[in-house]
């Protein structure tokens, strides 16, 4: 995000890989902190296949300020903590 926004969701999409559903690519929702105003930052990750797209928010009002998650040797599960 740029100055001036701050990460308020994020789109998570997921990839296959023996039989296990692993985060692929994560893009930030950055918002403007004066205007309101919300668009898709610059994802990272791979572009494979995409099995599945989950969106994640901040509830109204509210940033994101940390991530969660879990992994063994992958990614597994993304969130975000919000304050």
């Amino acid at each position: 995000c740029e100055v001036g926004e701050a990460v308020t969701g994020l789109k998570v999409e997921t990839g296959e890989w023996l039989w296990t559903e692993l985060v692929k690519s994560v893009t930030p929702m950055c918002t403007n902190v004066f205007s309101g105003a919300s668009r898709w930052g610059t994802g990272v990750g791979g572009s494979a296949g995409t099995k599945n797209t989950f969106y994640v928010y901040c509830p109204a009002g509210k940033v994101a300020v940390g991530l969660n998650g879990r992994k063994g040797g992958y990614i597994d599960a993304l969130g975000l903590r919000c304050q």
